[in-house]
């Protein structure tokens, strides 16, 4: 149920970030594929960095319930 109630949030706040883009760009005439490859960009290395933390966290984990195994 928490996702469902990220969803409409991250709807609107992408919707006005890319609002903000296109006009940015109309307004210093860039071609809209360099906002589009420096958004991209920046939120493709934002998910890697989601899926490292993600991967550090559950093998920290795997190794805390280890050692608490063998202490029990």
């Amino acid at each position: 149920m928490k996702e469902n109630t990220k969803l409409l949030p991250l709807f609107i706040g992408n919707a006005v970030l890319d609002i903000i883009l296109t006009y940015t760009q109309d307004r210093l005439s860039l071609p809209l594929y360099y906002v589009a490859i420096l958004v991209f960009g920046s939120r493709l290395f934002d998910y890697l960095s989601i899926i490292g933390r993600y991967i550090v966290i559950n093998m920290r984990n795997k190794k805390k319930r280890k050692i608490n195994i063998f202490v029990e």
